[in-house]
């Protein structure tokens, strides 16, 4: 049962499925989820073993399966959610192939912002009549009247602060693809180049160098408990 165990452990997974997705990533997006998809991966390899409670015992290069899948770990998670979290502000692209899909994001993105636009302004009507016929007397539920001021003015706000959210959004794709506001009517033209950081691809590259050593230590150290546990 044991071998039959480590049989199917050992045997009946692919390892490197999450880094040939990496290797076939078109954006730095997708290249960071195939990083983190590898980690839960190896990470989950190691405590799938561990939880059996049958290997303590077991030493790959000296170490046991618990120092193993700490090296795995190690600063890893940080790491991940630093460059995400740097990707997320600032809108890095893997290469100017992107730019189209940037455009196509930024112009759902301003359709949005138009259609919260409409809305906050019938909302803004619709509840400028309330007023009025509070102030005119001539309502008659002044509490029925109040409640649906304060939907309105709720909903008006959630759908301003949406739109502050979306001009924020914009500004920021419009510039990682070297655009610039030309006038004050928001006019955006292409003055520069798309933003791709040298410094933020040398790092998710060498991350990815990790976890790809990681992964093959990993797959040399459940093929060896096989093994061990096969003779």
């Amino acid at each position: 049962q044991t071998i039959a165990r480590v049989n199917e452990i050992a045997q009946g997974m692919d390892f490197t499925a999450n880094l040939s997705a990496y290797d076939a990533a078109a954006t730095y997006d997708a290249q960071l989820s195939a990083l983190r998809s590898q980690q839960t991966f190896i990470l989950g390899r190691y405590d799938a073993l561990i939880a059996t409670g049958r290997y303590d015992s077991f030493t790959y290069n000296g170490k046991t399966l618990s120092a193993l899948r700490a090296e795995a770990s190690g600063g890893i998670e940080t790491q991940l959610s630093s460059l995400e979290a740097d990707l997320a502000n600032n809108h890095y692209l893997l290469n100017d192939a992107q730019t189209n899909n940037v455009l196509v994001s930024i112009r759902s993105l301003e359709r949005e912002r138009e259609n919260n636009t409409s809305i906050i302004t019938e909302l803004t009507s619709q509840r400028d009549a309330l007023i009025e016929k509070i102030q005119s007397g001539t309502d008659g539920g002044a509490s029925q009247i109040v409640e649906s001021l304060t939907s309105f003015n709720s909903r008006i706000v959630t759908l301003t602060e949406r739109n502050i959210t979306i001009t924020r959004d914009v500004a920021e794709l419009y510039a990682s693809i070297g655009y610039t506001d030309a006038d004050e009517d928001g006019v955006w033209e292409k003055t520069g180049e798309t933003v791709q950081d040298a410094q933020f691809k040398a790092a998710v590259e060498a991350l990815r160098t990790t976890i790809g050593a990681n992964t093959q230590t990993a797959k040399e150290a459940v093929s060896a408990l096989y093994a061990a546990e096969s003779e």
